[in-house]
């Protein structure tokens, strides 16, 4: 996370990869971090799908399952619109079902952290539609967050990908 800070992100992804290489199989949950943060997504469905089984009440390892799909490019299953819980990250879970608008995503973060996760969650729902909209708002994030947040290091990557 320092060395994201000082702007040194092969560094701080070297870092990641040998932690992901220390991590034993049985850390799914430590090793779906990693991956997120490396916007790995290919490397992160199986260890959210493990996280998933281990702690199945989890909406983040949910939402981040269907972050990952779709920024694979793979088909996802429409949710029941009361399969969204109102708590957070449930309008996380609506936003990608169409359920709920980007507006009111951003309205119902209370928190930096929450803020920063909706704005990349945004891009993510925008992406399919328009690269560019997804683009500005990983902007967003990497300018508005702070490196320690997983979406801060996730967006960085998406940027450094071919437009």
């Amino acid at each position: 996370i320092a060395r994201l800070a000082l702007g040194k992100v092969a560094e701080a992804d070297r870092d990641w990869r040998r932690q992901l290489e220390l991590l034993p199989a049985t850390r799914a949950a430590a090793r779906a971090c990693v991956c997120l943060r490396l916007a790995d997504w290919q490397a992160a469905l199986p260890e959210l799908e493990r996280a998933i089984a281990g702690e199945p009440a989890d909406l983040y390892w949910q939402l981040y399952r269907l972050t990952s799909q779709r920024l694979l490019g793979r088909p996802v299953a429409r949710q029941h619109p009361e399969a969204a819980p109102v708590a957070w990250p449930g309008p996380l879970l609506a936003l990608h079902a169409g359920d709920l608008s980007a507006t009111d995503a951003l309205d119902q973060a209370d928190s930096p952290a929450r803020r920063a996760e909706a704005m990349f969650q945004i891009g993510v729902a925008a992406r399919a539609r328009d690269a560019a909209e997804a683009r500005r708002w990983w902007q967003k994030v990497v300018d508005g967050t702070t490196p320690a947040a997983i979406e801060h290091a996730a967006a960085r990557h998406e940027l450094a990908r071919p437009a």
